[in-house]
């Protein structure tokens, strides 16, 4: 479960069920995924589309990895 203070992303049930704290997203009422809370978090906005992929985007896909 995510804490008070929003740090947590997913909530990570034993039966592979989840729920995502969406005060980090914005693809229920906007027109992107994710939101300037969540870009805050991971250090800055999305990579543009063909861009070079730097060791931060494999960190962040590592760690999505791990958890899930």
């Amino acid at each position: 479960m995510w804490s008070h203070d929003g740090k947590h992303l997913i909530d990570l049930k034993e039966a592979g069920c989840y729920k995502l704290n969406m005060r980090y997203f914005n693809y229920c009422a906007g027109l992107t995924m994710t939101n300037s809370r969540f870009h805050k978090l991971f250090g800055g906005p999305p990579r543009k589309p063909e861009s070079e992929i730097t060791q931060k985007e494999m960190d962040i896909a590592r760690s999505i990895q791990v958890v899930t």
